[in-house]
């Protein structure tokens, strides 16, 4: 394919529909066989895990004490193949023996099935040889303890509530005690967050949670490193840039005394709740009874071991895991962590992180970025350890797993200080110049490149409502590309560089993780005005600055030493792969155009106009007397 043509095909994919999907009911693929025949519900169980549920079952059967109360929901006729019952002894009977693959018990309902005989023999009598009990409970007392012939495993869960985040086997207190040190558990308690959207409130602006994406690599504290991620985070109604004001002195020390007031009110949070994370009379635990339940607590799932990792020559026999599953989309990756160790319950070294989708409807990204990296290790860069290598490939259930080297560190931001000088900002822009000079080809002209933003630029047309100077502007940036003598280079492209995705090894080495969004033949510059906006944004909260918009306003729009580094870098960039000077200009124009239209799949119709990177597009056209310095010094 040509320069973009990958990315004009794939920007609104059928799987984009389904982001907006929550996940639930995790702990469901750590059985050794999927899809199940027939699972049963005793309670109705949170509406993530039904979606879940009936994804993974031919049929799905809820029984409750109250099912009118439950067909209360319309959202319920849409699952085809779930039925509605009354918890009774008829209802049971009408399945014969060995009907059931899985009994799902939810809390409420865990007492009821203590107590009554009938619905425990009504339950054995159901249950397949090979069948699966689960259920949950709070504290140190198992409700359920002994009464079920077939092995327990017990497992630790994060969040205390809600849908289950984070499974590890309650006997490796080490792989715990791991996630718990690298913040790789989902908090309870989310202080920081909640205070901001009330200041945010206050102050009358729009907001909306960000949508959490498919995770990374794996490395430690990554999972949870998405607190400033951009998409799918409304900026306000009415552009900042029409209000703001530069903060005076006192006002600017302030607010970043206030930012930091808060920051360590929520690290004292997050100490509370870690130590009540492993407390016996707090912790949550999930059981599931069935065969092979010693295996779970000693291994890593056997479709893990055995189809995926022995094929390739590695043993996981003796390897400890753990999952982080974040349970909001259904975009974002089952994470497995494996451990090598010396002998049960000492997890000591992090070795892979398997990233699993949960539809199959994502395939094709986890399958992109297991191509990006095998390619990515044949190409000539200086320093390979700054990307994930794959190991191992499958597929469970349709859906694609693969096995990557972990990369141990630390999320880039908890080491940046903001500031221009950062070697790390250094560092990580310094490996994307590396990686352009390294994959730059000039096999596509320059008016095929335009013809592909034109065809863009048409979809951005259709979800936004442009002003007609400002698409006439679009166009005109094309066509300078159409119309350069000077040729436009194809470049590897990672896609999403922002720091969500960075990470500083103990080496000093900055890492890029999450390669499902790479173009082997992409846009020049796109990376790096990715991650420049992103470190912006992180520059301006160090100094007490939240709204995104105004971070780019004060540090890459006014004269800041974060702007002269940009601007260098540019044309350090252009020189090592002989970027015509007059493309740079178009080229930051398109890059906010594509992250637009990427970003309206993520956004219900109505909050689309509100998007962040339309209105950072917006803003950028309209401060175009004040872009066009910067980017005509960098030529």
């Amino acid at each position: 394919m040509t320069m973009l043509e990958t990315t004009l095909s794939a920007t609104f994919s059928p799987s984009a529909n389904l982001k907006g999907q929550a996940a639930g009911a995790n702990w469901l693929f750590l059985l050794p066989s999927l899809p199940l025949e027939r699972a049963i519900c005793l309670g109705m169980p949170a509406r993530t895990t039904l979606t879940t549920l009936a994804a993974l079952c031919q049929e799905v059967v809820v029984l409750d004490n109250s099912p009118q109360q439950m067909l209360a929901d319309p959202w319920q006729a849409e699952l085809e193949n779930v039925d509605w019952g009354a918890l009774n002894r008829q209802t049971l009977l009408q399945w014969p023996d060995d009907a059931v693959d899985l009994v799902l018990v939810d809390r409420q309902h865990t007492e009821q099935y203590r107590r009554q005989a009938w619905l425990q023999g009504q339950v054995r009598r159901l249950l397949k040889a090979g069948g699966w009990i689960h259920y949950e409970y709070r504290g140190l007392l198992d409700p359920l303890r002994g009464m079920h012939s077939a092995g327990q495993a017990h497992f630790w869960l994060t969040p205390l509530s809600g849908e289950a985040a984070t499974v590890v086997p309650l006997e490796d207190r080490a792989t715990m005690a791991y996630f718990t040190a690298h913040a790789l558990y989902s908090p309870s308690f989310k202080l920081l967050p909640s205070l901001k959207q009330w200041a945010r409130t206050l102050r009358g602006k729009k907001t909306a949670q960000p949508p959490q994406h498919s995770g990374a690599n794996g490395s430690p504290a990554r999972a949870a490193d998405r607190v400033d991620e951009p998409d799918g985070v409304l900026a306000p109604a009415t552009p900042p840039y029409s209000q703001a004001a530069p903060l005076a002195p006192a006002q600017a020390a302030l607010r970043a005394g206030g930012a930091q007031v808060l920051k360590t009110l929520d690290r004292a949070v997050g100490a509370v709740e870690r130590h009540g994370l492993h407390s016996p009379l707090l912790r949550r635990t999930a059981v599931l009874s069935g065969p092979s339940t010693r295996a779970l607590v000693e291994h890593p799932p056997a479709y893990l071991r055995r189809a995926a990792a022995a094929a390739a020559g590695i043993n996981l026999d003796h390897y400890g895991w753990g999952l982080v599953a974040p349970a909001d989309y259904s975009s974002r990756k089952l994470l497995f962590f494996l451990f090598e160790r010396s002998r049960p319950g000492q997890a000591q070294t992090l070795r892979y992180i398997v990233k699993m989708v949960r539809n199959p409807g994502f395939n094709a990204r986890l399958e992109n970025e297991q191509r990006a990296l095998t390619l990515l290790h044949t190409a000539r860069l200086a320093d390979h350890d700054a990307i994930p290598r794959v190991v191992f490939s499958g597929y469970h259930a349709g859906r694609v797993l693969v096995g990557e080297s972990a990369i141990e560190g630390v999320p880039f931001r908890s080491r940046s200080q903001g500031r221009a000088d950062c070697p790390y900002l250094q560092r990580a822009v310094g490996w994307l110049t590396d990686l352009a000079d390294a994959t730059a080809t000039w096999q596509t002209s320059n008016r095929q490149a335009a013809a592909v933003l034109h065809g863009l630029l048409d979809q951005f047309s259709q979800f936004y409502r442009l002003a007609p100077e400002h698409r006439a502007f679009l166009a005109e940036q094309i066509e300078q590309i159409a119309a350069s003598v000077g040729p436009l280079p194809a470049v590897f492209q990672h896609g999403d560089p922002g720091l969500w995705n960075l990470l500083i090894t103990p080496a000093g080495r900055v890492a890029f993780l999450d390669w499902e969004a790479a173009e082997t033949a992409g846009m020049p510059l796109w990376d790096f005005f990715h991650l420049i906006r992103s470190y912006s944004v992180h520059a301006a909260r160090m100094q007490g600055v939240q709204d995104s918009l105004q971070a780019v306003q004060q540090q890459l729009l006014a004269d800041t030493p974060l702007r002269q580094f940009a601007v260098d870098a540019i044309r350090r960039y252009g020189e090592r792969i002989q970027l015509p000077a007059q493309l740079v200009s178009p080229l930051f124009y398109t890059c906010w155009m594509h992250r637009a239209i990427k970003e309206a799949s993520r956004l219900p119709a109505a909050q689309i106009e509100q998007g962040h990177y339309v209105s950072l597009l917006r803003l950028c056209i309209d401060q175009r007397h004040v872009v066009a310095p910067a980017l005509q010094l960098a030529r």
